[in-house]
């Protein structure tokens, strides 16, 4: 294993990964997308820095729903893009505060994403079956 290789991992997952996202009952919503950074890129590091440093912050009086919030928070912060969502019929732009309005009340949704964000084979081309 060349560890050299170790930075391009990271850049990759930088790029970011497109889902197609499902509804509760796991069914594919034709032309929804969101695009995900990996658990290994400089976004998530840098989110998951800034919830040790509010945590510090907080000294020790820190509880469910605070790691929860944050829980919410870094996962919206490794939402790159998306298209197909709206919202009482009307586009839903996709921004930090919607991604946590989306995360926090699609908890199918969340769950989908936060697993595209640990699924690193997900991020690098798919190698084809030739014979």
């Amino acid at each position: 294993m060349e560890i050299g290789n170790s930075r391009s991992v990271a850049e990759r997952e930088e790029e970011g990964n497109e889902i197609e996202v499902r509804d509760v009952a796991r069914v594919v919503e034709e032309g929804v997308t969101i695009t995900v950074v990996g658990t290994y890129s400089a976004t998530y590091r840098k989110a998951q820095n800034q919830n040790r440093d509010k945590f510090l912050k907080q000294r020790g009086n820190v509880d469910s729903e605070m790691i929860e919030k944050q829980s919410v928070e870094t996962t919206a912060r490794c939402i790159k893009a998306w298209r197909g969502f709206t919202s009482n019929g009307v586009d839903f732009p996709c921004n930090r505060e919607n991604a946590i309005a989306m995360l926090t009340n699609a908890p199918w949704i969340r769950e989908q994403v936060e697993e595209a964000m640990n699924d690193h084979a997900g991020f690098f081309p798919k190698s084809s079956a030739s014979s």
